[in-house]
């Protein structure tokens, strides 16, 4: 009863930050910087549901609807603590309504998953950096899918007030592909990570998600290649960053097989 009392709580602080937040976009001075008051208190409360969801005794439940809401608590987290950079404030009305629906997963989906992750160093470390490198993924994706609002926007000439709040075209742009780049390279050093959990789980279970893993991989890294080489930007950038963090997802669906170590 606690737990569904926690995230339910957690889902109504989450509304109401978005709720604010949109608020101030609307150029209400009065609600401007009051969305990170409910905002943390979604995250703590947030952070105590995953925490009761999650670890049971000795064992750890690693569904993929916990991993999940785990990956967007990280990315509210990390959206929230840079709030002072008004250029990432607007990845909060996306990252929150997800941070909601991936609540309610666990509700929906609980699953179960258990592991024992005391017991194996290199899977505690491939999980956590999995879950750092998929959060760095998310953010990179709103961006992405606020860059290409904006230039939907743009191209015909739409007056829209939440637009005039966004930084440049170019900045928005900087700022994704930086994301982009932090997610390759925390991608690269989960890849890695991976390498050691080989002595503890043969090719058989581990093949798909390496396969996954990597293809995602080259699909972040040739975009950043596409970027510095051939200028890749607008369409193809978004469309990247979609692509690659749709396999990414497709690789922590895959997480039943942890149950097999």
């Amino acid at each position: 009863m606690f737990a569904t009392n926690t995230g339910m709580a957690s889902i109504l602080f989450y509304a109401a930050a978005w709720l604010y937040l949109l608020a101030g976009i609307k150029h209400l001075s009065g609600f401007r910087g009051l969305w990170i008051i409910p905002a943390i208190i979604a995250l703590v409360l947030h952070g105590n549901f995953l925490f009761i969801t999650i670890d049971k005794a000795q064992l750890q439940n690693l569904a993929w609807s916990n991993l999940f809401s785990v990956t967007v608590w990280l990315a509210g987290m990390v959206v929230t603590s840079l709030s002072s950079m008004k250029k990432v404030q607007n990845l909060a009305l996306l990252i929150f309504p997800l941070a909601v629906l991936a609540i309610l997963m666990q509700y929906w989906w609980p699953g179960k998953v258990m592991v024992n992750t005391g017991a194996n160093l290199a899977l505690l470390i491939h999980i956590v950096l999995s879950i750092i490198a998929m959060a760095a993924s998310l953010i990179a994706l709103a961006q992405a899918l606020l860059l290409a609002g904006q230039n939907y926007l743009l191209h015909r000439q739409v007056n829209f007030r939440w637009l005039m709040l966004l930084p440049p075209v170019d900045a928005m742009e900087s700022l994704l592909f930086n994301l982009i780049t932090m997610g390759f390279i925390l991608l690269t050093c989960t890849l890695i990570s991976a390498l050691w959990l080989l002595q503890d789980i043969g090719w058989t279970y581990l093949l798909p998600k390496a396969i996954l893993s990597l293809s995602a991989w080259v699909v972040f890294g040739a975009l950043l290649i596409g970027r510095y080489k051939l200028g890749w930007r607008g369409k193809i950038a978004v469309r990247c960053t979609l692509i690659g963090f749709l396999i990414l997802v497709l690789v922590y669906l895959g997480t039943g097989i942890l149950s097999k170590i």
